[in-house]
């Protein structure tokens, strides 16, 4: 409304101007429009006035880049919201603001941006939409990911290039599998939260049978359904579908999951007691993440369930080092000292003399239950 009215300003100026304002505009025959050498420099005027508009956004997006190499998120959205207050519909400008409001929890300023964005260049909104559902919640969420998905199918049957469809079917997954998830979770208190699960898992599957995370939603269904052997299948599956990419060459492909989603992966397996393949999925993140502490807390759960104190306090310990140096919540720390205290008081012969920053080996526990084995029976002989 305040836009259109800026529009019809100059309109609703003219319709309340007074009488004898009106008759000296209309008698001011040199100051007329209609004077070609007035409006030719009026034309040069309004043609200087643009370009010089056009140097101030360039060189304001020039300057946000600058902030964007140091990092520096906040400067940068103070001179792109400059650059956007010249273009208003810039849909680059608009992106870039939403995606920078994300990064420092703005999630207000985030969504506007997002919602302009989508309605100026609808075409192009799937993504945008995706980003709404993830940013709101439960019937609002689902909203925006069936329109996203509305978009996305379109998009889908206009395709002829083969490269495009295949990110297509992708993004079709996700967005399947988003759907999916919310009736997991925001959504799953309603009548028929379990049948929407199974058909947005089942339409997934039309695209991409082997897409990662459907398989990881599946195992989540299965797990709340009280299945856990069908739960344990299915994570099994997503841990060795996530394998197979990498050794394809797939390493640093867009179409991995998350880091984020492959630790859940590993909660859910841990969930269903498969130790193996939650160790086997941690070890592997862990060459490329060794200091991040749910990895590390994560795998010390693993050896907690398999009985092995001193790997598990080597695991926790180095949880706890690198929580210092990472932003986790203040329950994440004294959950790790929780553990490490349990353990202490639980098998305080095993533990003692161990060092707590000492290597990690896979026969460090059966060496110590083979000692405390030789001592026992050493002393039912004398």
């Amino acid at each position: 409304i305040f836009f259109r009215f800026l529009l019809e300003w100059p309109v609703a100026l003219n319709c309340v101007m007074p009488a004898k304002r009106k008759a000296a505009a209309a008698g001011a025959g040199e100051a007329s429009p209609a004077n070609p050498v007035k409006k030719a420099k009026k034309s040069e005027k309004k043609q200087g006035k643009a370009k010089a508009t056009a140097d101030d956004f360039d060189s304001l997006h020039a300057e946000g880049e600058k902030y964007l190499e140091r990092m520096d998120y906040e400067n940068a959205i103070g001179v792109y919201e400059k650059a956007l207050a010249l273009r208003p519909r810039h849909i680059e400008t608009l992106d870039m603001l939403a995606e920078l409001c994300i990064n420092v929890d703005r999630a207000e300023d985030a969504h506007r941006y997002l919602t302009e964005s989508a309605k100026y260049a609808p075409d192009e909104a799937h993504a945008k939409y995706m980003y709404l559902g993830q940013l709101a919640e439960s019937k609002d969420a689902l909203g925006f990911y069936e329109r996203g998905l509305a978009v996305l199918k379109q998009q889908y049957k206009d395709c002829d290039d083969d490269e495009d469809r295949e990110d297509f079917e992708y993004d079709l997954c996700s967005a399947c599998c988003s759907i999916a998830e919310l009736y997991l979770t925001d959504l799953c208190f309603e009548s028929n939260a379990e049948q929407q699960v199974d058909v947005w898992l089942q339409q997934c599957k039309k695209y991409n049978e082997n897409f990662p995370e459907m398989h990881q939603l599946l195992g989540s269904l299965r797990i709340s359904q009280h299945k856990p052997e069908e739960a344990k299948e299915a994570l099994r599956k997503c841990v060795d579908l996530q394998l197979d990419m990498e050794e394809d060459g797939e390493k640093d492909h867009d179409h991995l999951p998350t880091l984020h989603s492959r630790v859940e992966l590993c909660k859910l397996l841990l969930e269903v007691n498969d130790t193996e393949y939650c160790k086997t999925m941690l070890y592997h993140e862990l060459d490329a993440e060794d200091k991040n502490p749910y990895l590390w807390y994560l795998l010390g759960q693993c050896y907690s369930e398999e009985g092995r104190p001193t790997t598990a306090m080597k695991c926790f310990t180095r949880a706890k080092k690198h929580c210092a140096n990472a932003d986790v919540p203040d329950e994440v720390v004294a959950d790790t000292d929780a553990c490490l205290q349990k353990l202490r008081d639980d098998h305080k012969d095993a533990l003692d003399g161990v060092d707590p920053d000492g290597e990690l080996t896979e026969d460090e526990d059966e060496e110590a239950e083979d000692e405390a084995e030789d001592e026992g029976a050493e002393g039912a002989e004398v």
